[in-house]
């Protein structure tokens, strides 16, 4: 079961609108309760299980989005750098 939950906040005073955002969810894949993406990877995926492999799939999604706003932070980081 996924429930998730999400946040977002408004920060008024830094430059065009920037927006953060939270999202948390408990899922635990119902056959195989021990699999966790971030310890076992793809590789420890029990028999093709679907539920496991969109597991793994949200995680690297998670990872790509932190790493896009990493680096969205980092560019926005620089141009208000060199704008002052």
């Amino acid at each position: 079961m996924l429930w998730p939950s999400m946040s977002y906040l408004k920060l008024p005073d830094e430059g065009p609108a920037m927006y953060k955002g939270v999202i948390r969810w408990h899922v635990r894949c119902p056959k195989h309760t021990r699999y966790n993406p971030d310890n076992g990877g793809q590789g420890a995926i029990v028999g093709g299980c679907v539920t496991c492999l969109k597991l793994y799939e949200l995680q690297s999604a998670v990872r790509t989005i932190r790493r896009l706003s990493a680096e969205l932070e980092e560019a926005n980081q620089e141009g208000m750098d060199k704008a002052a």
